[in-house]
């Protein structure tokens, strides 16, 4: 009787020539099922069909008909776009996936996965080539760049802003958006959550459903809903984020908000009084149907509006303690009559004096507003 051992994890090979009787190729790669010790050493390969629903079988094949690829583990988040149709896997130009696998030889290529709009089936595509697709820098500063670099001007009003990704993707989305035919600006903020190609989607996806829904005259509460139907139809399974979400009247400081699961913005009143905000429902592209509620606040002179992500409150020092909600409203209390510009600085430095030399643990970004006092 042969001896059989299982391969090792990922022990792919290319074929250096025709194997007619098993129907496959040279150049294609298949992974080895087994391999013979006994009488002479063989192996038994399968290869994946385009499809990716079934697979082909190829046995005894001798150790001079194969060379091995060596496969690198993929990049964190390494996303790519295709540059061009391959129509074999039935993905098109322009869809984005992640690399499953990177082969260092014999040439340069990469196994792909696309996600499908449901998020819950996959399709792949293998030793697509490097002319064949965009790296993921490219498309995550694609994704970054429309994002706001600073915060508007506007009249009666000072803001400032900052935002540091601590991955090669960021997972926060902010902007600020101008609404001309009223006058009103939407300051919005969220955290996506998850790892994957589904990081990089669902950033896209919330960035043009609060672009398009931002202009329309529904109240807020129906712009949450539709932006929380539109997540759930257009994002992978599983992806979710939490989103706030605000229209400024600068002319009265009405400001009102709904709060999809986000940290609560703090309203530090001139006084040193804080306000939370609360009011909304739950984060974006969990389950359908969410009814968010709305609410309003007065933002007087002098007072400071902070929006917030979860790293600046949840980053660790040297000890594992958190900079937390506590400390980050001290440094604003303490720092009232500055500048926007001014009070982000301190929050900064004072992170920065926390957390000593420890590495971030989640990317943070500050959003602040203050109604400057008239003379």
């Amino acid at each position: 009787m042969l001896k059989t051992r299982t391969a090792n994890l990922l022990d792919i090979v290319e074929l250096v020539e025709d194997l007619p009787e098993y129907h496959v190729k040279r150049g294609e790669q298949g992974v080895v099922v087994e391999l013979f010790d006994d009488p002479e050493e063989g192996y038994i390969l399968e290869f994946g069909e385009p499809s990716g629903t079934s697979s082909k079988l190829a046995y005894w094949v001798k150790p001079e008909q194969i060379k091995r690829v060596t496969p690198r583990k993929a990049k964190e988040l390494e996303i790519v776009e295709l540059v061009d149709d391959l129509p074999e896997y039935g993905v098109k130009k322009g869809e984005r996936g992640v690399v499953t696998t990177a082969f260092s030889e014999p040439d340069e290529a990469y196994d792909l996965e696309f996600v499908d709009e449901s998020g819950t089936e996959s399709r792949f595509a293998y030793s697509v080539k490097p002319n064949q697709i965009r790296k993921q820098e490219e498309v995550a500063n694609e994704t970054q760049t429309r994002l706001p670099f600073a915060p508007p001007k506007v009249d009666g009003w000072d803001m400032a802003s900052v935002s540091f990704p601590c991955r090669e993707i960021g997972h926060d989305y902010y902007d600020v958006i101008h609404r001309k035919r009223d006058n009103r600006w939407i300051i919005a903020l969220g955290d996506v959550s998850g790892t994957g190609v589904g990081v990089a989607l669902l950033l896209s996806s919330v960035h043009g459903a609060v672009r398009a829904l931002s202009q329309t005259r529904s109240p807020i509460s129906k712009v949450m809903s539709e932006i929380d139907r539109y997540i759930l139809e257009n994002s992978p399974a599983n992806k979710f984020l939490t989103l706030f979400y605000g229209e400024l009247d600068p002319a009265t400081g009405i400001f009102s908000y709904s709060n999809g699961g986000h940290n609560a913005p703090m309203l530090v009143r001139r006084s040193g009084e804080v306000e939370r905000l609360h009011t909304g429902g739950l984060p974006i592209g969990m389950i359908q149907g969410v009814v968010y509620q709305e609410a309003s606040v007065v933002i007087q002179p002098g007072d400071v509006l902070v929006l917030y992500s979860d790293g600046i409150t949840e980053s660790v020092n040297e000890l594992d303690e958190e900079f937390d909600e506590a400390r980050l409203i001290e440094v604003v209390k303490k720092n009232l009559g500055r500048s926007a510009s001014g009070i982000r600085d301190r929050i900064d430095e004072a992170l920065f004096q926390f957390v000593g030399t420890t590495a971030p643990v989640d990317d943070m970004t500050l959003i602040i507003a203050k109604r400057t006092i008239e003379a």
